[in-house]
């Protein structure tokens, strides 16, 4: 094989290989909300802030409040993405998979937050701070 055949395999196998781990990454950074070196990395003011947000997320979960979203919701996601680790605590309706709840409540566009205490949802994508004013639940 000539040389310059062998120099242009290795150029296309390593540029497959860096579009690969673009996507992979890509992929991996719109689930988590994380970026790659956001894994690699870790220091201790992103376990602060994520106890920070466990917290709010614990605490708008025992005061009764409820997301509901939908899958194939953007808007939806970013809110998600907004409490990392602490989605996990939060009580959340996805409407997709619940359709009978969501259709029960009846929140005519999501992501809708529903809090105790208010006559109608809450609707958008909600700031720490108004979901803070609403609830009482601080974010410390």
């Amino acid at each position: 094989m000539k040389p310059i055949v062998k120099v242009l395999m290795s150029i296309a196998i390593l540029a497959v290989l860096v579009i690969g781990f673009y996507y992979i990454t890509k992929t991996i950074s719109a689930v988590t909300g994380k970026s790659i070196l956001g894994w690699l990395i870790k220091t201790d003011v992103d376990e602060n802030e994520d106890q920070k947000l466990n917290d709010f997320a614990k605490c708008l979960s025992e005061k009764g409040v409820v997301l509901y979203v939908n899958g194939n919701c953007p808007h939806c996601k970013n809110q998600e993405n907004d409490f990392g680790s602490g989605l996990k605590y939060l009580n959340i309706v996805e409407c997709t998979k619940t359709p009978e709840v969501c259709e029960e409540k009846w929140p005519s566009w999501v992501p809708a937050w529903e809090i105790p205490g208010k006559e109608d949802f809450v609707y958008g994508r909600q700031s720490f701070e108004k979901l803070s004013e609403l609830t009482g639940c601080e974010l410390q």
